[in-house]
């Protein structure tokens, strides 16, 4: 038995830098890079702990209620969040910033908050609370006032991406409303758009196949000079595995905006108003953003709330052998949407 035992051949899986280097020679400069962000990240949640008030019985982890996103980090609900008081000066300062781009005035915006804060004690499950926020706006938001404030979320997009545009066919992976892909279209003679679900108008006349999570890209092998993957990745049930189609399908470039967290360290201009909290109160507010503008004030988008480090997206592309060209902060450069945003360009 254990002579038989003797003969197996054993599989080794390394970890860490050390299966970095199973895949191949790294790069001098892969490895300062990458030694120098988790030294900056170190650095900067000691100082985010020190600015930290004591913690409070409240704050206790049985008296939230969580879930796992695919990366280990815990998302509190929607309700949990709404009514954490550290995170509450921020919260509404979001949804006093959203709601107003949305019609709202200043006093529907206060009788709105307390109506979720009350909402989030009695509220049963997070689809009755999506709910009851959804019923109480409606009727309520002007959609003049709506169209525009995504329209300047699009133009500021497609002024941070602008440099970095490549070749003569585009690919939006995730593409939404569209609104990106038709302010670029007379940019490129080849594009096509993708999405889990249609939200792209017919008036665009914007090439569209929809897209399923888990199956190869709706592309008929097709490849495009630029692939975008804008605020997407959190989005996707896999995002490693979104992510490879995407570079696949990238004949040059590979565009990324994400939404981060760990950030605890900026340079000004850029604004990050979470930059000295905890990492579970910067997840925590970015879940809460991602599910009040995609589940209550639009219909049906997946939020798995997949968000992670700028340094596990780094660490990914090591492993994953693709180039990573360029790494922008962009900070809350949204205010429909104010998360942490990093834009990375790989290159082919």
């Amino acid at each position: 038995m254990h002579k038989e035992a003797e003969t197996q051949d054993v599989g080794v899986q390394s970890k860490g830098y050390a299966e970095w280097w199973s895949k191949g020679r790294l790069e001098e400069d892969y490895i300062q890079v990458a030694l120098k962000a988790q030294g900056d990240v170190l650095f900067g949640k000691l100082k985010a702990m020190l600015k930290m008030p004591p913690p409070t019985l409240w704050r206790a982890m049985d008296d939230m209620q969580f879930n796992t996103n695919i990366w280990g980090h815990k998302i509190p609900t929607p309700q949990s969040v709404i009514l954490n008081t550290a995170l509450l000066p921020y919260v509404n300062r979001y949804l006093g910033r959203v709601l107003g781009l949305y019609g709202l005035g200043s006093e529907a915006i206060e009788r709105f908050i307390r109506y979720a804060r009350a909402q989030a004690k009695v509220a049963e499950d997070v689809a009755g609370y999506e709910g009851e926020l959804k019923r109480s706006l409606t009727g309520v938001t002007l959609a003049d006032t709506k169209d525009e404030a995504l329209t300047q979320r699009a133009r500021i997009i497609c002024e941070e991406i602008a440099p970095f545009l490549q070749g003569d066919s585009l690919l939006d992976i995730g593409c939404g409303n569209g609104l990106i892909a038709n302010l670029l279209k007379d940019r490129f003679t080849k594009i096509l758009l993708t999405d889990v679900v249609k939200y792209v108008p017919a008036a665009f006349n914007l090439p569209f196949r929809r897209y399923t999570e888990g199956q190869p890209l709706p592309t008929a092998d097709d490849s495009f000079d630029t692939v975008l993957l804008l605020t997407v990745l959190h989005h996707s049930t896999n995002p490693r595995e979104l992510l490879k189609l995407a570079w696949g399908a990238a004949q040059k470039r590979l565009i990324i905006i994400e939404s981060v967290i760990g950030v605890h360290q900026i340079t000004s201009p850029l604004k990050y108003e979470l930059v000295d909290m905890p990492d579970e109160d910067q997840i925590a507010f970015a879940a809460f953003v991602d599910w009040f503008y995609n589940r209550v004030l639009h219909d049906n988008v997946p939020v798995p709330y997949n968000f992670t480090t700028p340094e596990r997206w780094q660490s990914i592309f090591v492993q994953n052998n693709m180039r990573l060209a360029q790494t922008i902060h962009l900070g809350q450069d949204i205010d429909i949407g104010p998360e942490y945003h990093i834009l990375f360009v790989l290159e082919k």
